[in-house]
């Protein structure tokens, strides 16, 4: 599976995202306050589970699917930087 990590960096324009099919978020990352696991989705259909199973995500760069008890999870998610238009 490609992590489209390897392809930008946080400073990629959108027209350029686009061409390689990635979305707006640079890191699709939670943290789980129950194993303290960081997982983290690098495709748009890969949902990366913590070890203890209470935490998930999904979305790669294309939207953060998380999954699990909110007051359990850190919220890591970092978007491109974008100038304004």
């Amino acid at each position: 599976m490609i992590d489209y990590h390897d392809m930008v960096d946080i400073n990629t324009s959108v027209e350029e995202r686009r061409k390689l099919n990635i979305g707006d978020i640079w890191r699709n990352e939670i943290k789980c306050l129950k194993c303290n696991d960081v997982i983290r989705s690098t495709n748009r259909h890969h949902m990366e589970w913590c070890s203890c199973k209470s935490c998930a995500i999904d979305g790669g760069s294309w939207y953060a699917k998380i999954v699990g008890d909110v007051k359990n999870i850190e919220d890591r998610i970092i978007y491109f930087n974008e100038e304004e238009v």
